[in-house]
């Protein structure tokens, strides 16, 4: 970036940079960006998701955009955050190690900061995604960002079920037969574009 900071970009995502003598504004249209800030005190660094902004001078953090919520997650220094409606008190400030949460069910209330595991959050930048305790038919949801095929689960019961899982995005076929291993699914696919995720019956 102009500055010399550095903006990484995940997949399916856009942002709006607007800079000015003052401040450096940062607008989150969709997707997840993770952010290597300069230090300039008299020009804050601010990522503006749909929920909530991100204030910073120097530091290194996430922000992605979720359809009704905004997360972020600080690797290093200090970031404030404060959610798009103008309630001073209920601001936020983040430091290393620690994310949030901001959405329609928490703005105007106290927010809360939970661990942030760098390790996780960042995976995607090399090529891997960590799953903890995730719903399988958000895991999909979420694989479906990054892989060529349209994966679908079809089955309720299977949809809910838990999975921690460490996936690799080079091989959307190994992975899905990854799954199957440790899960009472099967995958089939249908098209060129669409994987139907059914549940396995055998024992």
């Amino acid at each position: 970036m102009l500055d010399g900071s550095t903006a990484f970009l995940n997949t399916n995502s856009e942002i709006r940079v607007d800079y000015s003598s003052k401040k450096r504004s940062i607008e989150l249209v969709s997707g997840e960006v993770w952010f290597d800030v300069v230090a300039n005190a008299e020009r804050p660094f601010v990522v503006s998701g749909h929920q909530a902004f991100a204030e910073a001078v120097g530091t290194a953090f996430v922000v992605r955009q979720f359809p009704n919520q905004t997360y972020i997650g600080v690797s290093a220094g200090t970031v404030a955050v404060h959610p798009i409606e103008d309630v001073p008190s209920k601001n936020l400030s983040l430091r290393a190690g620690e994310q949030v949460h901001v959405s329609k069910s928490n703005i105007g209330v106290d927010l809360h900061a939970d661990v942030f595991d760098v390790q996780t959050a960042l995976s995607w930048r090399q090529g891997q995604l960590v799953y903890q305790n995730t719903r399988l038919e958000d895991l999909l949801q979420d694989l479906n960002r990054y892989l060529p095929k349209t994966m679908v689960v079809n089955d309720a019961t299977l949809a809910e079920t838990r999975v921690s899982a460490v996936l690799s995005l080079t091989d959307q076929a190994a992975m899905l037969d990854a799954l199957a291993t440790s899960l009472p699914m099967k995958w089939s696919s249908v098209s060129d574009n669409l994987v139907i995720v059914t549940k396995n019956s055998v024992p």
